[in-house]
């Protein structure tokens, strides 16, 4: 007779806190050692890891269709997940009717010096409106400027908006 045992990721790093060295290494073996790490800026390093943070399959993300219409949806789905994973190890969630939450999104202006003819700013405010998808805004502008500097992320990013 099989069990199936659920654990949270909560409660696998509470153990993995209070355990000794060679109950950490078994815990790594079998969860994996990205699990156990805190900082999300050491988990989310690649799409994959963002798929495996947020419970999801990689293939949910992916189209063999050549129609850019169709790519740049893909790739919008894929930045609206990346944003989602990183906001979701915060304590905090986009409040819109709180003008005292800062909010950073990314934000393209022409540039005709620029390879595209666009140019990448973040976009910072605490204001209760947007003029971009609102599910784009990231709450720490650590992880934003984090997000920009994983050559995949920022891919996704342009493929979507350009």
């Amino acid at each position: 007779m099989s069990k199936t045992l659920e654990l949270t990721r909560e409660n696998a790093i509470a153990a993995y806190d209070q355990a000794d060295k060679k109950f950490r290494t078994t815990l790594e073996i079998l969860f994996g050692k990205d699990i156990f790490l805190k900082d999300v800026t050491q988990r989310l390093i690649s799409f994959d890891a963002v798929c495996k943070e947020m419970g999801k399959s990689r293939m949910e993300y992916e189209t063999a269709s050549t129609n850019p219409d169709i790519i740049s949806g893909m790739a919008l789905a894929k930045w609206l997940l990346i944003v989602t994973a990183f906001n979701k190890s915060t304590a905090e969630v986009v409040n819109w009717f709180n003008s005292s939450q800062w909010k950073y999104v990314p934000w393209m202006v022409s540039n005709k010096a620029a390879p595209s003819g666009w140019s990448l700013r973040v976009v910072a405010g605490r204001l209760t409106r947007t003029d971009a998808c609102a599910r784009q805004h990231f709450l720490k502008k650590e992880h934003f400027e984090f997000a920009m500097t994983v050559p995949e992320f920022k891919e996704i990013f342009l493929t979507y908006f350009v």
